[in-house]
């Protein structure tokens, strides 16, 4: 069993399915187990994932209580650093699980088998592959030949400070767009800046501080402090806000799970979560003991309802946030955010 990419969902699946007895060959294109410049938010959902897997009490030792949601969760939301979430994750596998620096080039379904080469000329057969390698997934580019993901209207900027801005989320408005602080373990700060484009433009690593307080300082007074903070480009990570929707869950025995699956939104933190349980849902269904095809698409049966709820209400979200009305919502935000998360607290 082959997963391509070893971040959140695909190092899920490998524990979940470790603790199945059941064996897997995780490759990551990345030359290291790098984890993004920021933090990432795991609502009481992904929580439970933790639980089921054990790592739960080890996870809350590196995590900061978030009250913003606990009204419509009835629990807080954490906030932990991706790194030290993926180290927690890799740390539970074997020693030999990952491996680094490689990709698929090509795949071949035949029969019960996929035949997958790789970067660096070696070739395997598996009984199934699982791509788990983000938005811009290569497993699905191979699996169909074309760009599944599309832009979402907005760009964004990411980045962790070395210093405590905030006590709890924060959001603060600015021109085109906002700038997120989320509170981190050890005395750090999840920086997320977002405008709105209709169309994506690049932003290249070189200059990249000094173009960012260019672009929006004397704004608001904390932001030019976290702006003032920002030190070194190569820390800050750029990228463009795209989704994959309707979900694309893959063909015959190759399925996609998490970002390359469902990339949504960040706006209601889900998009972890998602492909965490996304990630303990396959092994469930594979360790079952029927034919592949039947685990997957039963996989599927489970997942797909699920999680076209969360992207419809990212959706809904979104447009909030961009100031667009919301017919039929309420508008009063605790309601507003019960509607997202109520039907998360059932098991996956």
């Amino acid at each position: 069993m082959l997963v391509v990419g070893a971040g959140l969902g695909g190092l899920t699946f490998a524990i979940a399915w470790q603790r199945a007895g059941g064996t897997a060959t995780v490759v990551e294109r990345a030359r290291t187990n790098v984890a993004g410049a920021g933090g990432i938010g795991l609502h009481p959902n992904a929580q439970a994932v933790l639980h089921h897997l054990g790592l739960r009490d080890r996870a809350r030792g590196f995590a900061t209580e978030i009250r913003l949601y606990a009204d419509a969760w009835g629990a807080p939301t954490w906030a932990v650093h991706r790194a030290d979430l993926i180290q927690l994750l890799t740390e539970e596998l074997a020693n030999d699980t990952v491996s680094f620096g490689m990709s698929p080039v090509q795949m071949a379904l035949s029969g019960d088998r996929v035949t997958v080469t790789f970067n660096n000329g070696s070739e395997d057969r598996y009984d199934v592959v699982i791509g788990a390698d983000g938005v811009r997934s290569a497993t699905r580019r191979l699996l169909f030949h074309d760009r599944a993901q599309t832009f979402g209207g907005a760009c964004f900027w990411r980045t962790t400070l070395s210093r405590q801005v905030v006590d709890d989320v924060s959001r603060l408005s600015l021109r085109d767009g906002y700038m997120g602080l989320m509170p981190l373990v050890g005395g750090r700060t999840h920086v997320f800046v977002q405008v709105l484009t209709p169309v994506p433009f690049a932003d290249p690593e070189s200059g990249r501080v000094e173009r960012l307080r260019a672009r929006f300082g004397g704004q608001d007074p904390v932001a030019d402090a976290v702006l003032e903070s920002l030190s070194s480009d190569r820390d800050i990570h750029f990228g463009l806000l795209e989704w994959v929707d309707p979900p694309s869950w893959g063909l015959d025995r190759v399925v996609l799970i998490g970002d390359a699956a469902h990339a949504m939104a960040p706006t209601l933190a889900l998009g972890g979560a998602m492909a965490m349980e996304d990630g303990v849902v396959l092994a469930e269904e594979l360790v079952v003991g029927v034919s592949v095809p039947t685990a997957i698409s039963a996989f599927i049966q489970r997942r797909d309802p699920r999680v076209r709820f969360v992207q419809d209400r990212t959706r809904l979200a979104f447009e909030r946030a961009r100031g667009r009305p919301t017919p039929g919502e309420p508008e009063e935000f605790v309601a507003f955010q019960r509607r997202h998360f109520g039907p998360l607290m059932s098991p996956p």
